[in-house]
């Protein structure tokens, strides 16, 4: 997903995500009702460059698609930008299009990866991505893209009519000697795993308390990442959840809360798990703490409030978030308390 290209402030940040949600939403609607639900849509819980997959029902076949959004165009040519790293496989679909009062423009440019690296402009360099431009009309004979480039009503058509390699029947391994571009996206991808499996092992514990529903939302845009709802008494707990490797060196881990998505409502909780990297395994205990007392507790470095954890057993002193400590076990019970006990 991807709104208007380049930095702004951070206030513009979730109107530029909430742009790119729209656009997806119109997006995987309009393929549902033009396939006739042939097509069926999966989102991902881990965001590692897919925005979904579609499931095409006629032949069983699996499509990667990786929109990108626009709010404008100039001279009527839409501005595509997508960085090298979410283009890993030629196989993926890019939908770019622009979104034009809530609704989805009257072309898309609809590309195979592969077929968009070799005819776009490669910006070379540790951050290299890739540009295009495509006008939204029926596409001149003579352009590049004038086979890619779609009207909105045959969006459905073209994908269910879209070959799709059958991609690498083995993953690679990864040679240690990578360059530093490779690196920088290596430990982006371990933090977002490491990152998902904390939020995994949180649904994991919460779903042990049978009077929690449970929700995730797609995409994730705000401060809440697992929500829980008591099933009787009907009150929610948002969830933000931070998964910090421990560092062997200091014996604590640190994990950081951007103050921007920072709300003070009083369902908001902040659940911070330590991973051992040595044991394989997260810490036998957490933090929960309301995220209201974020700012009085966490040290403001940035734009985010840092938390340092030191679990049990590590040595040190007492710390300011001794209260807030949890056995790992009795997460599920302690959130169902919070939400199904009687009101402070």
């Amino acid at each position: 997903m991807d709104s208007e290209s380049g930095p702004g402030p951070s206030a513009d940040r979730p109107l530029s995500l909430a742009t790119g949600q729209v656009f997806e939403f119109r997006l995987w609607a309009e393929l549902i009702e033009q396939s006739a639900g042939q097509l069926h849509v999966f989102l991902p819980l881990l965001d590692r460059g897919l925005d979904a997959v579609l499931h095409r029902l006629s032949d069983g076949a699996y499509i990667g698609v990786q929109a990108k959004c626009r709010t404008s165009a100039r001279w009527h040519e839409v501005h595509v930008v997508v960085p090298e790293e979410e283009l890993a496989s030629d196989d993926t679909v890019l939908v770019a299009g622009r979104l034009h009062d809530g609704e989805l423009g009257p072309y898309l440019l609809v590309v195979p990866a592969g077929e968009f690296k070799r005819l776009a402009y490669r910006w070379p360099g540790l951050n290299g991505r890739y540009e295009a431009w495509f006008r939204e009309e029926a596409p001149a004979a003579e352009s590049r893209w004038a086979p890619y480039v779609v009207e909105r009503s045959s969006l459905g058509s073209r994908l269910m009519g879209m070959s799709v390699g059958a991609g690498p029947a083995v993953v690679a391994p990864v040679s240690p000697a990578v360059g530093p571009a490779v690196a920088v996206a290596t430990r982006a991808a371990h933090d977002r795993w490491l990152g998902f499996m904390g939020e995994a092992e949180v649904i994991r514990q919460l779903a042990l308390a049978p009077d929690l529903d449970l929700f995730r939302p797609f995409p994730d845009l705000e401060l809440v990442e697992v929500l829980a709802r008591h099933h009787l008494t009907e009150r929610f707990a948002g969830l933000q959840v931070k998964a910090p490797a421990l560092d062997g060196k200091h014996r604590q881990a640190h994990a950081g809360v951007a103050a921007s998505t920072l709300r003070p409502e009083a369902t908001s909780l902040v659940v911070v798990l330590v991973w051992l990297p040595e044991a394989g395994r997260f810490s036998e205990e957490c933090l929960l703490i309301p995220a209201a007392r974020l700012p009085e507790l966490a040290m403001l470095d940035g734009r985010f409030y840092l938390i340092e954890f030191r679990p049990s057993g590590a040595g040190g002193r007492a710390s300011r978030y001794d209260p807030f400590r949890v056995a790992l076990r009795d997460l599920g019970a302690t959130v169902s308390k919070l939400v199904g006990g009687p009101l402070p």
